[in-house]
């Protein structure tokens, strides 16, 4: 069954955000920090001022390199497993570390070193989870450098999936793909288990840091996942339309750049719209302006055959209350039957600047029954079941019916085992988070990540040299 989707675009009105991007690159300046860059772009036909850095995109040029893009990319899992990245193929990304974790006993509060080991170990029990994301976070109990160094430990040594990071610095940069390299056996080409993310600065710049890490991470190996973080109202348009023109604009001055670097190299397009609250001046990276842009985005890549991965899960709240388990749901409607190959953020909340270990297992029981509702009903003549209603026939019921019976354990139906039932009046001693909260408990206890020791040890090795050499 491929579901159902909700357009926010006509076709006409990707033509015209596409041909709007266009315009924008070709008679816009775009800023490129980087002269080894500015060199090759103007070896390529762009328009270069070399003083202010300055860049004008020739259409022909965007258009060759959409071309030759690669759009099937492949990565890994530590213990083995390949995500093929592209068609209707879907997977999940869960989070570690955020400026805030919401603690079940202690409330809102800054992460420890120790969360991130907790939410790698979780989200690696999880089997329906196959990247993790560690953000570069300082954390209350190891500062600076040491928090990346001693977060890092913590994050390798708890999850067999493909790891996720979007580097702070080049020196994070570096160690991440260093780490990387040590977990998958050798080269990252051969074997991809690191994606990293590269922002653009909106509006209409790549920075050098940006352009450096994209090259660094080429080289490497490490699967690019490319795109802007645009505030509609601040660094963006107040118009929709307008920021998903500049946002066209300036993941397309990546995948250009990504090709003059190296021609058919993969990218993933991961754009992170967001607006502006006039009343407050605050970002509002969560909601419905949030969600809206991210659908716009997810059917642009479709329309290029891109592949995509878009952080999809959060909430504006801090609590886990009714508009946490509103926002999370419709999130996860929307998103699910859009065609996003890797569905990240499982565990965000807080405006996506908070997770939680309940947040966690909250979102994959959202996931887990939208892939049920994906699977439609089975119309096959075993369950038709044409046999047990003739015998069982008026005023008779079904309970030991051999078909009910036969498929009783099947997942022929679903109800989400955190979820409480209060029915016919009756009321449960339980909230539904004191179950997600025992739940995700339970998995922190007992699972055992299946981390290669020798690999690990090695690596650990390497991040004590990195911490000695850093203090």
């Amino acid at each position: 069954m491929e579901g159902f989707k909700i357009p926010v675009l006509s076709g006409e009105d990707k033509k015209r955000i596409y041909k709007g991007a266009l315009y924008v690159l070709e008679k816009g300046d775009f800023k490129i920090e980087d002269s080894l860059t500015l060199k090759e772009l103007a070896k390529r036909g762009a328009k270069v001022e070399e003083v202010s850095q300055m860049v004008s995109f020739p259409p022909e040029l965007v258009e060759e390199s959409l071309q030759t893009v690669g759009r099937k990319p492949v990565i890994h899992t530590v213990s083995g497993k390949p995500l093929y990245l592209y068609g209707t193929n879907r997977y999940y990304g869960s989070l570690t570390i955020d400026p805030f974790v919401l603690d079940y006993e202690k409330g809102l509060r800054k992460p420890l070193v120790n969360d991130v080991a907790r939410h790698a170990r979780l989200g690696d029990a999880l089997p329906g989870i196959n990247s993790i994301y560690k953000m570069d976070q300082e954390c209350s109990d190891a500062s600076g450098v040491l928090s990346d160094i001693e977060t890092l430990k913590a994050f390798i040594s708890n999850t067999t999936t493909s790891y996720s990071c979007a580097p702070a610095s080049m020196d994070s940069a570096r160690r991440w793909v260093e780490v990387a390299e040590i977990m998958a056996g050798g080269d990252l080409k051969h074997k991809p288990i690191l994606s990293g993310y590269v922002a653009s600065i909106s509006p209409l710049t790549l920075d050098r840091k940006a352009l450096e890490m994209m090259r660094f991470f080429i080289q490497r190996g490490v699967l690019l996942r490319c795109g802007p973080c645009p505030i509609a109202g601040a660094t963006a348009p107040y118009p929709l339309a307008g920021t998903l023109v500049q946002s066209w604009a300036e993941l397309l001055a990546q995948i250009v750049v990504s090709q003059i670097l190296e021609e058919g190299i993969p990218v993933q397009v991961g754009i992170g719209g967001s607006s502006l609250d006039m009343r407050t001046g605050n970002d509002l990276y969560g909601g419905p302006v949030k969600d809206i842009l991210h659908l716009a985005g997810l059917e642009m890549a479709e329309e290029f055959e891109l592949s995509a991965s878009f952080g999809v899960f959060s909430t504006l709240c801090s609590n886990y209350d009714l508009q946490n388990g509103a926002e999370s749901a419709i999130c996860a409607v929307f998103h699910f039957f859009m065609r996003n190959h890797l569905l990240s953020g499982l565990g965000s909340l807080s405006n996506a600047c908070g997770v939680s270990a309940e947040q966690i297992i909250f979102h994959y029981d959202l996931i887990e029954m939208m892939e049920w509702y994906a699977k439609g009903i089975d119309c096959s003549d075993e369950k038709l079941a044409l046999e047990s209603i003739i015998k069982i026939g008026p005023g008779g019921n079904f309970l030991m019916d051999d078909c009910t019976l036969k498929l009783l354990r099947t997942s022929e139906h679903f109800l989400p085992s955190n979820l409480v039932v209060d029915a016919y009046g009756e009321r449960s001693n339980k909230r539904a988070i004191e179950n997600l909260h025992e739940k995700a408990q339970e998995l922190i206890n007992s699972h055992k990540p299946s981390v290669p020791q020798k690999r690990l040890d090695e690596a650990l090795i390497f991040l004590e040299k990195e911490e000695r050499r850093c203090t």
